[in-house]
């Protein structure tokens, strides 16, 4: 069963989550489509899988103490996941976004990665992941999405044949 914890619940513990999967979804939020909705539907698991969802319902400040809660909750998912798939929309550079990739990458985290053909640094990004060992961005959403589900059934075969 996928259960998709939203960065709204700040106050509840992810420390929950100990023999699933836990996915991290991060890119994009502010000005770009609800990618992650997308996402979330063409993996359709039906393991034991979380996903962690920063996207809000309704408007995140960009300060404050409710900025401070997002902020915090994101810190803490990416902690405690498993895997973190990110997303480059066209709609913005993602600032945010190339920061945690740059973090993640940094503590050797499970990562995928896909950008829009049209995102303006994507030739920055195919080149730090090409440093970092990695053959690139995904440029095809349907196709992030499916490396993604394929990670999710090969680590649900690693649980079962253990």
């Amino acid at each position: 069963m996928t259960t998709v914890v939203t960065a709204d619940g700040f106050a509840q513990d992810l420390r929950g989550y100990e023999d699933e999967l836990k996915i991290f979804i991060a890119g994009g939020i502010t000005n770009c489509r609800d990618w992650q909705k997308e996402f979330i539907e063409k993996i359709g698991c039906s393991s034991d899988v979380v996903l962690f969802n920063p996207r809000r319902e309704g408007y995140i400040p960009s300060n404050g103490l409710e900025a401070v809660d997002q902020i915090s909750w994101e810190y803490q998912a990416l902690f405690y996941s498993d895997l973190v798939v990110f997303w480059f929309c066209k709609e913005t550079l993602c600032p945010i976004t190339l920061f945690e990739l740059g973090k993640m990458l940094g503590q050797r985290k499970n990562v995928i990665v896909g950008s829009d053909p049209e995102y303006a640094r994507l030739f920055d990004l195919n080149v730090q992941l090409r440093l970092e060992g990695y053959v690139g961005a995904y440029t095809d959403f349907d196709v992030f999405c499916s490396v993604a589900k394929d990670y999710i059934e090969d680590f649900q075969y690693e649980l079962i044949s253990c």
